[in-house]
Order: C-alpha cells, then structure tokens, then sequence
C-alpha cells in the first residue's frame, strides 16, 4: 500500500477509535436526548449563518485572488470554496480543502503558480486571524478554563511565534538566496522554475498591505459569524450559557483542530468541545452533540461542493469529447 493511502486509512481508523472512546465516555442517552428534542428552526437558521460564513471566506480568496492578477468570478470562487468542502470530508480539513480548490480553480485561471499563491496566502491569513482570536480568547479565559489554560495558551502562542518568525524568514529574499544550493539537488533541480514562480507570486501577493489589512479584517468577520452559526445550534440544544464563552472557547477548539491527525477533524474536535464547554458547566454530551451538528453545517456545505464538483467534471468530460471530434474530423480526408 502506498504511503499517502495508508495515512488516510490511519486517520480514518483514527478519527473512527476517537469517536467510540468518547461515545463510552458521555451519557449516550442524553446525547439521542438532546438530538431529539433539539429546535430544527433554530438549527436551519444557523445552518444559514454557517453558509454565510463561507460566502464571506469566499470574498476573502476573491480579494486575493483579484490581486495576483486572476478575473475570476465571485460566483465561481464560491463554487470552488464548497468543492473544497466536500475533498476536506475525505482528509484533513485544511488539506482537502486547499489542494481541491487549487486544482479546480487550476483549471479556470491562469497560471498555477498563481492560483496556488492564492490558497497559500489564504490560508495564512485564516490562521493568522484564528491565533489572535485565540490569543484574545486566552486572555479572556483566565481562570475560565482550568488546567487546561497552560497547555493551550503554550499551544496558542508557540503558533503565533512560529507565524510570525515563518513569515519573516520567508519573505526575506537575502535570507532566501542563501538556500539556492537546494536547487543543486537532482530531484530540486527539476522542479526549481515552478518554486520560484510560486515564490514570485507570494511575494508579490505580501507586498501589498491594503491587501493584507483587508483580508485579515474579512478574515475576522468571518469567524464571528462561523461562531455565531455554533451560538444558534447550541440555543437549538438548550444551551444557556453567555454569548461571550463561545468566542472564549470555539477559537481555542479551532486551534487544537488544525492538528492534522483525523479526517475532517472528526474525534479531535468533538473531544474538545466537550472539554473545553465542561468547564461552563455544559455537558459531555451537550458538548459533543454540539460539535456533531455544527460538523453536520460542514457535511451538508460539502454535499453541495459534491454535486457542483460532479457538475464540472461532467462538463468538462463533455467538452474534452467534443475536442476529441473535433480533432478527428479536421484528420478526416474530404469527400
């Protein structure tokens, strides 16, 4: 079996091993419980809330995708956010979702360099956005969260250090120059000019502070609403608690969730929602029925992506057929 698939089964048993230890853990009854009697109103509206959480993430790509030159449409870049979606079903979120909208966006835009700066620097600037919200969270959180607080804040700011001193180090040409010898590899060598044009394009892309200044606000304003689409699902449980913990705990869970060990982050963040929630008094299985139908907005956002993926590879079958016929009438001798 090749690498690359055995780390997918090993997520997959993993993710699977996570949730059945958990499911032994809570009350299993008062989980169908809370399923049971749960608001479907207030469920769907926060389901909207979520789906408009990803338009604004998708305005944030179109800002910088409009910068490195690409004429793309809203539409189209919303499209491709939700066929993100669905890949990110099958392997770590950030993973799925970036490598799928790097290959479909790839077959519309420009140049791949290009179009992969692009997902780069999104992603940065989520992360960027999502460790201050942590940052500010931790602060908040003093004598909130427990024992807990030590580890996470180390976690937390260890990722801000890291950020920070990541990006300076890359984006500093001289510093870069001195790694040059790695293209003297044989395998590097091979592919130096593809690294370069996407270097290029990063570097154009960071050198433009509106841009940043403006992704990182869009950035912000997309994570309070994803916190509130979480806020209506936990009202649909009847979770009383102030508005305040979500914004305290949920940027803290995002964080212990980009640990690429499970598929979609399934096991890990249902585990953190119900430990970081417990120290308001929530629940076990409060927590992790919140989690669940807060993955369930992603699943649902995901089918979407499935379908618009099918869609285009449809077309796109077509109109390979239609050039095959083309190609081959052109061959053909006239009568």
């Amino acid at each position: 079996m090749k690498r690359p698939s055995l780390g997918v089964v090993v997520r997959i048993l993993l993710s699977i091993a996570l949730l059945v230890v958990l499911l032994m853990l809570i009350d299993r009854d008062a989980l169908l419980k809370a399923f049971v009697e749960m608001d479907a109103q207030l469920f769907l509206i926060g389901l909207l809330v979520y789906a408009l959480s990803v338009g604004v993430w998708s305005f944030r790509w179109l800002l910088i995708i409009r910068a490195a030159g690409e004429n793309v449409g809203y539409v189209r870049v919303f499209l491709t956010t939700l066929v993100g979606l669905f890949f990110s079903q099958f392997l770590p979120a950030m993973v799925g979702t970036d490598v799928a909208r790097m290959v479909e966006l790839s077959d519309e835009a420009g140049t791949n360099a290009r179009v992969v700066s692009t997902v780069l620097l999104d992603r940065l600037i989520g992360l960027i956005s999502l460790v201050v919200m942590a940052l500010v969270a931790l602060v908040f959180s003093a004598g909130v969260v427990g024992g807990q607080d030590s580890r996470i804040a180390l976690i937390t700011i260890g990722a801000f250090v890291a950020l920070v001193v990541g990006w300076v180090v890359f984006f500093n040409r001289g510093l870069m120059r001195r790694f040059s010898w790695v293209f003297k590899l044989p395998i590097a060598s091979r592919i130096e000019s593809s690294i370069r044009n996407l270097y290029e394009s990063l570097h154009h892309l960071q050198n433009q502070p509106r841009l940043l200044v403006s992704a990182l606000a869009v950035s912000f304003v997309m994570q309070i609403i994803e916190i509130a689409s979480i806020v209506f699902i936990a009202r649909a449980l009847k979770i009383e608690i102030p508005i305040v913990d979500f914004f305290i705990f949920v940027p803290l869970i995002w964080i212990v969730t980009t640990i690429p060990i499970s598929i979609s982050g399934l096991g890990l963040r249902e585990g953190a929602f119900a430990v970081f929630f417990a120290q308001v008094g929530v629940a076990s299985s409060d927590g992790v029925a919140l989690s669940l139908l807060y993955y369930a907005y992603h699943l649902v956002l995901g089918i979407v992506g499935g379908l618009v993926f099918l869609r285009s590879s449809v077309r796109r079958y077509a109109k390979s057929g239609d050039k095959s016929k083309s190609f081959k009438a052109s061959e053909s001798p006239t009568q």
